[in-house]
């Protein structure tokens, strides 16, 4: 514990800090939960997330068919979970967006 005197204003304040040298990463009991990839994907299926973005639009790359990647702009997707399995602790996760105009140009 740190105790601190500061003397300002013709008052003096006291104050007691508490050194907190455990961080998440040195207690694996708590971090623990957000490592566990089934506690993401253990949703329902009628469950489906959306993001938005606000200011500007998401760039990244998108594979409309296998082994066709694109460069999209995205200002909206959602995420749905399917065809979890419990016991082997694995899911599908279908992803739908909405593409600008920008990324619909060469397309017919």
């Amino acid at each position: 514990m740190i105790i601190l005197l500061i003397s300002a204003c013709r008052a003096t304040y006291c104050f007691a800090v508490a050194e907190n040298t455990l961080t998440i990463w040195q207690n694996p009991t708590n971090l623990s939960k957000y490592q566990l990839a089934w506690n993401t994907l253990n949703k329902s299926r009628e469950d489906i997330y959306y993001q938005v973005t606000a200011t500007s639009l998401m760039s990244d790359i998108i594979y409309p068919t296998y082994y066709r990647p694109e460069f999209a702009q995205v200002k909206c997707w959602s995420v749905q979970y399917l065809n979890q399995n419990a016991e082997r602790q694995t899911a599908s996760r279908k992803y739908s967006y909405g593409l600008t105009a920008q990324s619909q140009q060469n397309e017919v």
